[in-house]
């Protein structure tokens, strides 16, 4: 049985996260806890120290946390600081450096007296889908939003080639969605091509390099643009060196090796060839082949390291 108590206020300042007596032990009485408590710079930093046995801290994602919090666009989830019966952090490590580095006090869910195991099964089980918990906060074409989201947040994290494999909190969803409002306008811009790129290539990689571009003002925007609609509808290609030329004929030559089971591009590889296509194009470069090099994996070329 878990304590609820809403309170909006710290409990305590106790730098551990747990009060602890003698044994060593979270003084939990009856069982674990689980309280909304205001958690300041000086307490995240003491309940970092306890992150002992936790997954490498991302920086890029942490400097997003804090962006938002510092803005004051962070929003309060479910999603539990969480300590075990040792006062031991296993859950809530960026959320708490974001604290930190942002200087400001937040609202966060706070549970203690957790099992010392329990990092094994958090997120375990059946579970509200990203898209679920989009299409509940009204958000439009929540599938496709849902897996661009998750491309953001990989690439946030300097780590877009994880971006097909495993999975992020929906509260992350979440705050990806809400951190950058004109994803869900992008999405819906792209996505009247959606059709166009069935069987060629999931709709949310070419809505991400929509994105990641676009967001930089209105001359990436309509290039960009011209860009993807040539993908899309395989018109208006200046030669046969032209980026988007060489991309949608890749992509084509995929989907027929993948309906007659044959050796097919990765998606990984699949996101390598669009980034390198929309590069090149949006500098207006020609090129004899287009390269499939995952190793490094490529990043969008954006802002001002473009010459338009």
């Amino acid at each position: 049985m878990i304590h609820m108590i809403s309170t909006g206020m710290p409990v305590h300042d106790h730098p551990s996260g747990t009060p602890r007596p003698s044994n060593g032990h979270a003084a939990v009485s009856g069982g674990p806890t689980a309280t909304f408590e205001a958690v300041t710079p000086t307490l995240a930093s003491a309940w970092l120290e306890k992150n002992t046995h936790n997954r490498p801290r991302q920086t890029r994602l942490v400097n997003r946390y804090a962006q938002l919090m510092t803005e004051g666009r962070w929003l309060v989830t479910s999603d539990a600081i969480a300590f075990d019966t040792s006062g031991r952090l296993v859950n809530g490590q960026h959320r708490l450096g974001a604290i930190v580095k942002s200087g400001t006090a937040q609202t966060m869910l706070v549970a203690r007296g957790l099992a010392p195991d329990v990092f094994q099964v958090i997120d375990y089980g059946k579970k509200r889908s990203a898209a679920d918990t989009l299409a509940v906060e009204g958000y439009k074409n929540a599938s496709v939003m849902a897996a661009m989201c998750k491309l953001v947040f990989n690439w946030e994290s300097g780590n877009l080639r994880r971006a097909l494999h495993g999975s992020i909190e929906n509260g992350d969803v979440i705050r990806i969605a809400s951190g950058y409002p004109e994803i869900e306008a992008m999405v819906t811009h792209a996505f009247r091509h959606a059709k166009d790129f069935s069987g060629m290539v999931p709709a949310s990689y070419m809505c991400f390099i929509y994105w990641a571009f676009a967001r930089h003002g209105s001359v990436q925007t309509a290039r960009i643009g011209q860009f993807t609609e040539q993908v899309a509808t395989g018109i208006g290609f200046t030669s046969k060196r032209d980026p988007s030329y060489l991309l949608r004929q890749l992509l084509l030559d995929d989907a027929m090796s993948r309906k007659q089971n044959l050796v097919r591009l990765s998606g990984q590889a699949r996101i390598a060839a669009i980034i390198h296509a929309a590069n090149a194009f949006m500098q207006s470069e020609e090129l004899v082949k287009l390269r499939i090099k995952t190793d490094p994996f490529p990043e969008p070329i954006c802002g001002l390291e473009l010459n338009l």
